[in-house]
């Protein structure tokens, strides 16, 4: 099932519990990029224009209410076309075959830190600092960069660290990643309203899928302690930070998101020390998400868990109505399978991340794929997470 450029997969927010990933509407068709002789509209057939490519990414640029925008087009489908910016926005912007272009360059060059920093202090203004990692450059209020930065460094470091640990290969991020962590709660309201069209005071910390950057603001303002480890205990940081390693390592597919419960799963899995940081915490109690696992035996009795569990595959209709216990249940299907069915867990994680961009998927393409990686006998499923969890009572 194929989506359009003004289809959405939907804003995944979980009030109760105070995250959010955001994610980037995703047009139909393959990956596009414009060959040499493309002329100045968009191709008629894109899918035949891309085989015929014979070489790099280009740059491009576009004109849209007076102003220019640059990037590389991800996805072209007759209405709109998806523009992959130099600091890693995707824009989305009306365009037809006829849609003037004029190709600038023949490769796609990402900004470096150092540029993506300036522009990051000329957009904030002077009451933040922005620092720079090897592969972050983090707005923050003035402070040691070792407290604000570093962290998130060290974060992206152990989450690649457990994928390759996991038989998993993650990639270099295309682009530096961006972290803002704002002065106080007042000024996230504000610029969450502003950034993803949302006022709500349960959500903590978000990833923008469609920007690239994750947001949240000091927790730790009030206190003012001088405290170079809070990031790594506050778990809204990390579980947004997970996202955005993911995405970034195409671990997942930012361009064609996996299911919801994978998604949310995997950030709730690194809210637990012992995968967030598993080379130093390395017992299994370290992987247990107690907040997770003391909401899980809330859910009423024991013998209906595993149907509950189960039923999120395919059928985001519970995150839409009970996000919390949603999410709840979507930490357990992933937190099971991480322990019991480890390697089928890593082959599903390596076959959804290599679906092809911007294709929608229905329920029946993810419960083919789900039983594919982990059997069609849904009933011996089902009493492996009981007897899983009547141990955890």
């Amino acid at each position: 099932m194929m989506g359009s450029l003004n289809s959405k997969f939907g804003l995944m927010i979980a009030n109760a519990v105070g995250l959010a990933i955001v994610f980037v509407p995703l047009p139909a068709g393959a990956q596009l990029q414009i060959p040499h002789q493309a002329g100045k509209n968009f191709p008629l057939e894109p899918e035949k224009e891309l085989a015929k490519q014979r070489s790099g990414v280009v740059t491009i640029k576009m004109k849209h209410d007076g102003k220019n925008f640059y990037g590389t087009p991800l996805a072209f489908d007759g209405k709109n076309v998806a523009l992959l910016r130099w600091d890693g926005r995707v824009t989305t912007l009306p365009a037809t075959r006829k849609t003037q272009f004029e190709i600038i360059d023949r490769n796609f060059l990402p900004y470096t830190h150092e540029e993506l920093e300036e522009r990051l202090k000329k957009e904030f203004g002077s009451r933040y600092v922005v620092s720079t990692t090897k592969h972050y450059v983090v707005v923050h209020p003035p402070g040691k960069a070792a407290i604000w930065a570093q962290p998130f460094e060290e974060l992206h470091q152990s989450f690649v660290h457990w994928c390759e640990d996991n038989g998993l290969k993650p990639a270099e991020p295309q682009f530096p990643m961006v972290a803002v962590v704002l002065r106080s709660r007042r000024d996230f309201d504000l610029f969450m309203k502003n950034d993803i069209k949302i006022a709500n005071r349960a959500i903590q910390g978000f990833y923008n899928h469609k920007s690239n950057r994750m947001v949240m603001f000091d927790p730790s303002s009030k206190l003012r302690v001088d405290d170079q480890t809070w990031l790594y205990r506050d778990p809204t940081i990390v579980h947004e930070a997970t996202h955005q390693s993911a995405f970034n390592t195409k671990i997942q597919n930012r361009f064609s998101p996996p299911p919801l419960w994978m998604a949310e799963g995997l950030a709730m899995l690194f809210e637990s020390p012992g995968y967030s940081r598993s080379r130093q915490f390395t017992k299994p109690e370290h992987r247990v998400n107690q907040k997770r696992l003391a909401a899980l035996r809330k859910l009423g009795p024991h013998a209906s868990l595993p149907t509950k569990i189960t039923s999120i595959v395919g059928d985001n209709r519970l995150f839409e109505t009970k996000p919390t216990e949603f999410y709840t249940l979507a930490w357990a299907l992933t937190w099971f399978l991480a322990e019991e069915r480890h390697g089928q867990l890593i082959r599903y994680m390596k076959k959804d991340g290599a679906r092809k961009a911007y294709t929608a998927r229905s329920q029946i393409d993810e419960l083919k794929l789900f039983s594919q990686s982990f059997g069609n006998d849904i009933n011996q499923l089902k009493r492996e997470i009981g007897d899983f969890y009547a141990k955890k009572r």
